[in-house]
């Protein structure tokens, strides 16, 4: 619902200008604030893409990001997401 799977993909849903988001490349364990870190070194073309596409920059919670975080690191949760997941808002802006 926050417009992630514009660009990234999770089990091949989503988009492709983005680095996917499947557990099965995610190291280990990981420091949230390595997760933000890494997402903050690309806040420019995210900001950028999300303003041109959703008309507004993404805010997450704290709760968000560590949700994001654990869906990140789950495999089995990952498996349960299919294209139809996508918010029909979304699938909008991916299409055209």
């Amino acid at each position: 619902s926050k417009g992630c799977v514009l660009c990234h993909s999770v089990n091949g849903v989503g988009g492709k200008d983005a680095a996917p988001l499947d557990a099965s490349t995610m190291a280990g364990t990981v420091n949230p604030f390595d997760f933000v870190a890494k997402m903050w070194q690309g806040a420019a073309p995210m900001i950028a893409m999300q303003t041109e596409e959703l008309k507004q920059q993404t805010n997450f919670t704290g709760q968000e990001l560590a949700d994001i975080i654990a869906f990140t690191h789950d495999e089995d949760e990952q498996k349960k997401f299919l294209e139809g997941d996508i918010p029909p808002m979304i699938k909008g802006h991916m299409e055209h």
